[in-house]
């Protein structure tokens, strides 16, 4: 599961698990768990206890009833992973939001201060083990690393790195997939070209004399100039 999330003792998994079942409300999509108590002090304590404990969603009362909330879909996937075992009557329905879980995209989805705190604490990792963790994609590290640490130096490629393209965009700049904030996560959708596997000379020798042309993607693309944050990634 994603290490950013609590994983509460079993004791309190199999009681999520139980009041799932008794009292729950699964969004087969994949986009909310909820379970409802009566706004009584002993409900309130309850559903406030459920927060505290997985440290996700949100409580909140509503006349006569309270409920705790879970939405974001990584959670889900996560609460609903850990509480299945011990699910009876609401098992399948939980098994078919978590698979739906699991296939929502990352994009776009808003980032949790969890993740945020799992990233600053692992900030030396490569934006590769770090998607692989978060469930992200890798493109989006460097975006928020950047969000996060906007004076921090560009990251650094891990021992070992292997260039597997070089990307050129429509500015005419040579990137480096992980080295940079500025290339997208569909560079064909958005007219960028590509070289693939080329040998590192290439990179070397991207300039004004001797641009790099595509040969994937929109091959109309060359690049006269090497990203300055790629450039530093790569650095040796």
């Amino acid at each position: 599961m994603y290490p950013h999330y609590d994983t509460p003792a079993e004791t309190a998994v199999a009681y999520t698990a139980g009041l799932l079942d008794a009292v729950g409300t699964i969004a087969v999509d994949g986009t909310e768990v909820t379970i409802t108590r009566p706004a009584t002090p002993e409900g309130a304590d309850t559903v406030e206890r459920f927060a505290d404990v997985w440290k996700v969603g949100k409580t909140r009362t509503e006349g006569e009833w309270c409920a705790w909330t879970v939405v974001h879909p990584r959670a889900v996937e996560h609460l609903l992973t850990l509480c299945l075992p011990f699910m009876g009557e609401q098992a399948q329905r939980a098994t078919e939001a978590r698979e739906r879980a699991q296939a929502i995209d990352s994009q776009g989805l808003t980032w949790t201060p969890g993740e945020e705190r799992w990233l600053l604490h692992h900030w030396h990792h490569s934006n590769a083990q770090i998607a692989e963790a978060l469930g992200r994609t890798e493109n989006a590290i460097p975006h928020r690393r950047r969000a996060l640490r906007p004076d921090a130096r560009p990251a650094r490629a891990p021992r070992g790195f292997s260039l597997d393209r070089i990307l050129i965009s429509p500015q005419g700049y040579a990137h480096v997939p992980g080295g940079c904030v500025h290339y997208v996560d569909d560079p064909a959708a958005a007219g960028w070209g590509w070289i693939p596997f080329p040998p590192m000379r290439v990179w070397s020798e991207v300039s004004a004399d001797r641009p790099a042309r595509a040969t994937a993607g929109n091959m109309a693309r060359t690049a006269s100039r090497r990203c300055p944050d790629c450039a530093v990634f790569l650095a040796p």
